[in-house]
């Protein structure tokens, strides 16, 4: 019996999952629907004492999903793949229009306004969140009072 213990006691740093980052102001914007590329935003607040880092993520509506990032170069706006995004302790990060998101290309079928998107973002220590973000005709709006949800994994 202590030998189990003393092993639970020894793998608790390891298996401790991250704290879960708090979301808010969450959409993905609407786009015809022969298109197959689209973008989600949110803002990730992080009220724990260390850094989160998200290294990936997954959607059910597309093949393949990113995090992006918009850089001026050369006098023009780029995009680029970014392979890590930090959530400061403490902090927050905006993932918004013009500025980093998450692309979700390969649209598995076309989106309606007011359809659920599930998102799961990937941790840097393996853990996942959830998210789901409701999709918004964005035309008038960016993003202001778009409604949420979010839940943990």
């Amino acid at each position: 019996m202590k030998k189990m213990l003393l092993i639970a006691l020894l793998m608790l740093p390891f298996s401790a999952a991250a704290a879960e980052l708090q979301v808010k102001d969450g959409w993905v914007r609407l786009v015809p629907p022969v298109a197959d590329t689209t973008a989600a935003y949110v803002t990730l607040a992080n009220p724990g004492d260390a850094p989160v880092v998200i290294v990936g993520v997954a959607s059910d509506v597309a093949g393949m999903a990113m995090l992006h990032a918009m850089t001026m170069q050369n006098g023009r706006m780029e995009m680029s793949g970014l392979e890590r995004l930090e959530v400061p302790a403490h902090g927050e990060v905006a993932l918004v229009p013009g500025g980093n998101h998450i692309m979700l290309m390969e649209l598995k079928h076309a989106l309606a306004a007011g359809d659920a998107v599930e998102l799961t973002l990937q941790y840097g220590d393996g853990t996942t969140q959830k998210l789901t973000l409701k999709v918004v005709d964005a035309r008038g709006h960016m993003g202001q009072g778009m409604g949420m949800h979010h839940g943990g994994n």
